[in-house]
């Protein structure tokens, strides 16, 4: 609750408002700033909506009016595809491409070279315990397109059951 009343009274001091001109606000984006090892700070980007709008815009430079942005998938093609679509790699931006893929009926493929989570758990563990760190080799673009055209036969899924290792 702290934390709150401080967040906003930051907010109303980069509006310049008093809080009665403030209607709301919300945060659209924490990150953290690390780039100096000792000032780590949050970064905030603030959605806030405001009482006489074109007033504050015009007082404070910095501020830019915040369109509403929603994402929509692309239009798809009207020709099936010859194989299905092969991602490499099941971190989060591969496993959220597949996701978006599956939800559009793309049936995708997902690629991980790594270890199973049970196995990255453990690595994970012991690198913090003792400071070990495995490496492990490489994969190639042709060991990628050799798994594609091996998959390209097997049956379709509706949703995304795991990853290819090889």
């Amino acid at each position: 609750m702290k934390q709150n009343k401080v967040l906003k009274k930051k907010v109303l001091q980069a509006l310049r408002i008093p809080e009665s001109e403030l209607k709301q606000y919300r945060i659209y984006k924490k990150s953290i700033d690390a780039r100096r090892k000792h000032n780590i700070q949050f970064t905030y980007t603030i959605d806030a909506e405001v009482r006489n709008e074109k007033q504050v815009l015009k007082a404070n430079k910095k501020l830019v009016l915040a369109p509403l942005i929603q994402y929509t998938f692309p239009k798809t093609g009207d020709k099936l595809l010859e194989h299905r679509p092969v991602i490499v790699g099941a971190g989060p931006c591969g496993l959220f491409s597949g996701w978006l893929l599956a939800e559009a009926g793309y049936k995708p493929i997902v690629i991980e070279r790594g270890e199973t989570i049970d196995e990255r758990t453990l690595s994970v563990e012991a690198f913090w315990k003792d400071g070990a760190l495995i490496h492990n080799q490489m994969c190639s673009l042709e060991k990628v397109e050799r798994v594609h055209f091996q998959m390209a036969n097997l049956q379709p899924v509706l949703k995304i059951q795991g990853a290819v290792r090889f």
